[in-house]
């Protein structure tokens, strides 16, 4: 395993991305011009290959929270993310239907790395598509082989794990994760305690409480922590005390999305836990931290 730190190539994709949410906004010129001076003065004085690339994504987009004058940029993106969640989950709630054991799990599995795909920051799509349109994007991601396949080790994991975390992404595939874990406590036989983790604060598509709130997963999760800041990805710097004690107490972490693989790719003193990250690889450098030479779907389990 390689520690998912920042190279110099990730310097494009940081202003890329927080131009591309800038223009979504949409800010002005002027006030354009006024966060890429800011962006660029901010990394120019901390950029260095010790940190993850999600540090630096947090750092431009929280001035351009700032520059906004907004805590929740997106709204309606995000809206519009949850609602076509919970309808695709629907669906697969039938397609699901009358299968049991691990082609159950594994088939919902499937759909959760597949909702990580639909990110309206990187898909360029938005959510203006057709739920039926929507469908077929996830069902194709859903059926493709994963790059790295570590589904079989996860789901026994699950089976015999106690306490789970499990650390929640995007808006939106939120909805497809909540089926997820009700599979998850289904497959466990010892009936698991399963605490779901969101954002304190939003950060371009991460879900926080309100978010949780809206898909249902109060009623699917055992209980509900919050990260204690808006990074992109965990901070072991700005996470809460409930965050910190659950990474603690699990005996399996069951993380979503690329940020956090970044983060947990990496051993810390305070995590004991066979870790499982669920995600869709946007770039080589994390797809090669994980052992790819591809981008597309992945199911890693990062140690025993």
């Amino acid at each position: 395993m390689i520690y998912v730190k920042a190279r110099p190539e990730c310097i494009t994709c940081i202003m890329d991305d927080v131009i591309g949410a800038a223009k979504t906004i949409p800010l002005d010129d002027s006030s354009m011009f006024q966060l890429i001076r800011e962006a660029l003065s901010a990394l120019s004085t901390s950029y260095n290959a010790d940190t993850f690339p999600s540090y630096y994504i947090t750092k431009v987009h929280r001035i351009l929270k700032h520059l906004a004058r907004k805590s929740i940029l997106f709204e309606e993106q995000r809206a519009a993310a949850n609602e076509v969640g919970m309808r695709v989950r629907e669906r697969l709630r039938q397609r699901a239907q009358g299968l049991s054991g691990a082609e159950r799990f594994y088939l919902l599995a499937r759909w959760a790395i597949a909702g990580n795909s639909l990110d309206f920051r990187t898909v360029g799509t938005g959510y203006d598509l057709s739920l039926d349109a929507i469908e077929a994007m996830l069902d194709s991601y859903a059926s493709r082989p994963l790059v790295r396949d570590d589904l079989q080790g996860i789901l026994a994991a699950v089976r015999s794990a106690r306490r789970i975390l499990y650390v929640l992404d995007n808006v939106g595939e939120i909805a497809l994760d909540c089926l997820l874990i009700e599979e998850i406590k289904n497959q466990a036989p010892c009936a698991p305690h399963v605490t779901a983790a969101v954002k304190s604060g939003a950060i371009t598509s991460d879900a926080i409480y309100e978010d949780a709130s809206r898909v249902g997963l109060p009623g699917v999760a055992d209980s509900i922590v919050t990260s204690g800041s808006d990074t992109l990805g965990i901070s072991y710097d700005e996470m809460s005390g409930e965050l910190r004690e659950e990474l603690a107490a699990a005996d399996l972490i069951i993380s979503k999305g690329q940020a956090n693989f970044y983060v947990l790719s990496e051993p810390v003193d305070i995590i004991h836990a066979q870790i499982a990250c669920l995600f869709t690889t946007k770039c080589l450098h994390a797809a090669r931290a994980a052992g790819m030479e591809v981008l597309g779907p992945s199911a890693v389990l990062l140690r025993a």
